[in-house]
């Protein structure tokens, strides 16, 4: 579905614009229509092809939909290329609904206004430069190198003439601490076509009018959406940001001290074989900075963002990466567990579980599990590790999901009533060193992040500056902390 510059800029321009107006810079509206309409679900769309290399040095990693519209007939490289969260439509009503929504907000955007003062032509966007919300346009290109950081709430729109290039190593951080995904309020229209330099760290929705070319090691928070022609990749990792585009999520349990995941042991033979503690380093990195030496010479460092494809969201209060490490020593035979307790989730009607692995996590049939008990009922439903739906991978390792409709099918053992409203929910970890799955370079050991309840993550959470680490139940009895043990959901529990 190509469409000429002329087309673009008219007859669609007058709706969209009241669209995108309403959608992006009407953010505060919580529940808005997502500006990007149907594209906002892909991570990569393009008009001809979408090619990915098949060569060393990696694996190009997508999360969210990969797409190209009709009349492109090809989307090549995938695999090696791996599309979680998603699926790879060519040719499609999806894909050509989503090439006409993209259009669309392709249009309105170069129709809003840029102040005079927000041209920016002929500068470097980046070399530090921190830019605060609101719309900044180039009459012809735009090159970034170095940091752009980007400040305040959003959104932040750049309109730019023609082409879009990036330096090597370069980035754009988004400082808003409370965003949810970084790219969700950066919109990028290009003229023509954008080149992202290798390794840069890009954040937002390039809306290109002709190619984008994503060379090696860059990544997205955001998306890659040519309007006019190809997409290319080369060892890449794009994670779509899904929603309204809105920064803050609606207040939830996660941001508040109400919501917490209180690690304990269970050891009443006191076996001193297990433990259960949140430890900094060892989380899912969703926005952290890494210092390395830069090539070739390796001999200057370079302090750049860092996202993981594992998780490109997670909990917003967790600022200090930690993980909640789960480990056994020793057999499983033994009725010791390292668990941990979910406080703050009685009486909500139970919709998703989840929780992101590390690489070298033990996950099998048992463990770690989720423990769920709901209102009117004392049986315990499991819902194992490995029974779960794997949504995206990074290098740290796999996101994890269990749906309401998944636990009330064959997920969750018994399986869970729709509809059901949460009791109790634990961590169990049971596992010993005997019993390791295939992958595992370390058994008897779990470490996870971003648990997920109801689609609310919580890592450390607002317990990252204190220092009680162990113990039962360190936020009081409200689900109470050991309230489980003694039952038959501690021990060896393989099912």
């Amino acid at each position: 579905m190509l469409l000429s510059a002329k087309t673009v800029r008219s007859g669609i321009a007058f709706a969209s614009f009241v669209f995108l107006t309403i959608g992006i810079l009407g953010s505060s509206a919580m529940g808005a229509s997502s500006p990007l309409g149907s594209a906002q679900s892909f991570a990569i769309l393009g008009a001809t092809t979408v090619t990915n290399a098949t060569t060393p040095p990696g694996v190009t990693m997508v999360t969210g939909n990969v797409g190209v519209s009709s009349p492109g007939v090809a989307v090549t490289g995938f695999p090696p290329g791996q599309v979680t969260g998603g699926a790879i439509h060519i040719g499609d009503a999806v894909a050509n609904q989503a090439h006409s929504d993209a259009a669309a907000a392709y249009a309105a955007v170069v129709n809003l206004a840029c102040p005079t003062a927000n041209n920016l032509s002929g500068q470097d966007l980046g070399l530090g430069r921190t830019l605060a919300t609101g719309v900044y346009c180039f009459n012809s290109s735009a090159f970034l190198t170095g940091q752009l950081n980007l400040a305040g709430p959003g959104p932040w729109v750049f309109q730019i003439g023609s082409t879009l290039i990036t330096a090597s190593n370069s980035s754009v951080v988004v400082l808003a601490g409370g965003q949810n995904c970084k790219g969700s309020n950066v919109f990028w229209q290009v003229g023509s076509s954008a080149t992202l330099g290798t390794n840069t760290q890009f954040v937002g929705n390039i809306l290109a009018f002709a190619s984008i070319t994503l060379t090696t090691g860059t990544s997205i928070s955001g998306s890659a959406l040519a309007i006019g022609a190809a997409v290319t990749m080369d060892t890449n990792h794009v994670s779509v940001c899904t929603g309204t585009g809105v920064i803050l999520p609606p207040p939830g349990k996660g941001q508040t001290d109400e919501f917490t995941v209180n690690p304990f042991q269970f050891d009443p033979s006191n076996t001193h074989l297990v433990t259960a503690a949140w430890l900094g380093g060892l989380g899912c990195p969703t926005s952290t900075v890494v210092a390395a030496f830069a090539p070739p010479a390796f001999t200057t460092i370079t302090v750049m963002p860092y996202q993981d494809a594992t998780c490109p969201t997670g909990d917003p209060k967790d600022n200090k990466n930690e993980g909640l490490l789960l480990a056994k020593t020793g057999p499983t035979n033994n009725n010791a567990s390292a668990d941990a307790t979910i406080n703050g989730v009685r009486d909500d009607v139970l919709t998703e579980v989840g929780f992101d692995i590390r690489n070298g996590t033990h996950c099998g049939a048992g463990a770690p599990r989720f423990n769920i008990v709901v209102e009117g009922s004392s049986t315990i439903h499991f819902v194992g590790c490995a029974a779960m739906t794997t949504t995206s991978v990074g290098l740290y390792g796999q996101r994890k999901r269990a749906t309401a409709a998944q636990m009330a099918a064959s997920t969750a053992f018994p399986p869970i009533p729709p509809g059901s409203k949460i009791q109790s929910i634990t961590i169990i970890f049971d596992e010993g060193q005997d019993t390791p799955t295939p992958s595992e370079l370390g058994n008897g050991l779990a470490v996870i992040d971003n648990i997920d309840i109801n689609g609310t993550l919580v890592g450390r959470g607002a317990q990252s500056d204190t220092n009680n680490e162990g113990g039962n139940n360190e936020d009081g009895n409200k689900e109470g902390g050991n309230n489980e043990g003694g039952n038959s959901d501690h021990g060896d529990n393989d099912h």
